[in-house]
């Protein structure tokens, strides 16, 4: 079985994975990422736009929060993979890393056309052509943080707590339908009163990691049982405007 990953460079999930599977014994044959700037963009202009773009929706206090996170993990490493990159993350396990430009350019068709993988992992990617995700004879598999069919799109996790709703991981094939293959698996998640967005959140990445390895190591199993439980009446959630994730930090006590 030959695996490979196509997953951001930060994404928790994609790390979480990749850790999953190599203790599973499931090392990928090849870890694929998005150059983090895109070409022709000045990199200190990409970083502001980024971190502005997180102050709209979550606010400054959340923000400067983070990054004192991230600085304190930097200077006092406590071993865990916040802090790293899948690159880096995936180097250390020996396991090779290409960076293309886009997961929808010729070069990352003609990487996985020349890799000819069995199956990809697919998590934190931006929405996939079908030139791409029909590469892998069995498909391409993705790690979703909603409950489908009632939660595709973006910012699940931020949508179910606003409907007080389940919050749970659904790994599904991809098709051209966002959000919208065959689901493979799906679980709820646990979520207590004192959880913060990031604790649910690396529920959510532990818990898609487990069932991602799993459908791994079994493919035979799990795709063949895998249903179309596809819903055009369910809407595609965009991302959560500030004023629902204040409604959703609210409603639980100022705790998100």
């Amino acid at each position: 079985m030959k695996i490979a990953m196509l997953t951001s460079n930060t994404a928790l999930s994609g790390k979480v994975i990749l850790r999953r599977l190599v203790a599973g014994g499931l090392t990928p044959a090849a870890v694929i990422i998005e150059r983090s700037i895109p070409d022709g963009i000045n990199p200190l202009a990409g970083h502001y736009l980024l971190i502005k773009s997180k102050i709209k929706k979550w606010g400054w206090r959340y923000v400067a929060a983070k990054g004192a996170r991230l600085l304190r993990g930097k200077i006092f490493p406590a071993g865990r993979i916040d802090h790293v990159t899948i690159h880096a993350l995936a180097r250390g396990y020996g396991v090779p890393v290409r960076v293309v430009p886009d997961f929808n350019s010729s070069e990352c068709r003609d990487f996985l056309n020349d890799l000819l993988p069995d199956i990809c992992t697919v998590s934190g990617t931006r929405i996939l052509k079908p030139d791409i995700f029909r590469i892998p004879t069995r498909g391409c598999i993705n790690f979703h943080t909603g409950l489908l069919p009632k939660y595709r799109g973006s910012d699940t996790i931020i949508w179910s707590l606003y409907h007080n709703d389940p919050v749970g991981v659904t790994i599904h094939k991809i098709a051209e339908k966002l959000d919208g293959g065959e689901i493979i698996l799906e679980e709820t998640i646990p979520v207590s009163p004192s959880d913060r967005y990031r604790d649910i959140y690396r529920k959510a990445c532990e818990r898609g990691a487990e069932m991602m390895a799993r459908i791994v190591a079994d493919p035979e199993h799990y795709l063949g049982n895998a249903r179309n439980k596809y819903d055009p009446s369910f809407p595609v959630w965009k991302k959560a405007p500030r004023s629902i994730v204040a409604e959703v930090r609210k409603a639980r006590g100022g705790r998100l």
